[in-house]
């Protein structure tokens, strides 16, 4: 469910003052990690590691409050759900994107995950109406290779 809220009743206020109007108002943050766990993790339990770095993606924002409110034209919108949007290179080779609604029960999140990622990968599109954290994955979801 989305509702609209008043910017200056939220802790979104001074971003919404300062963003509202902007071209293109997105911050990218970058941070190297150290992912050797998850590789194992992936291995182990037979999950795609890039699956599992949405599904962490998904955990830390779920425990951010800021994430579920978001700008939607000159309105902020709060969710009560979120999604990791997964971009990948499809069989052409062409950017795809998915919006994968996130669940902190992580073999249903992997549901969705393997439910809507191969369409993306043969080019097709799917987003449902939220969004949360993005992360830009390669060709091969399965495997751990450098990000694009």
């Amino acid at each position: 469910m989305v509702k609209e809220v008043n910017p200056e009743n939220t802790s979104r206020k001074q971003a919404y003052k300062l963003w509202i109007k902007a071209p293109n108002p997105m911050v990218t943050f970058f941070r190297t990690l150290d992912v050797t766990a998850l590789v194992r993790t992936s291995k182990r339990k037979h999950m795609k590691f890039n699956m599992l770095m949405g599904y962490c993606i998904g955990k830390a924002a779920s425990e951010i409050k800021e994430f579920y409110i978001l700008p939607a034209g000159d309105k902020l919108m709060q969710y009560d759900t979120l999604a990791i949007n997964i971009i990948v290179k499809n069989k052409i080779g062409e950017l795809s994107l998915c919006d994968i609604l996130y669940d902190e029960n992580m073999d249903l999140y992997n549901k969705h995950y393997v439910k809507y990622s191969p369409p993306i990968e043969a080019g097709a599109s799917f987003n449902p109406p939220n969004l949360a954290k993005d992360f830009i994955l390669q060709a091969s979801v399965s495997e751990a290779m450098g990000f694009l």
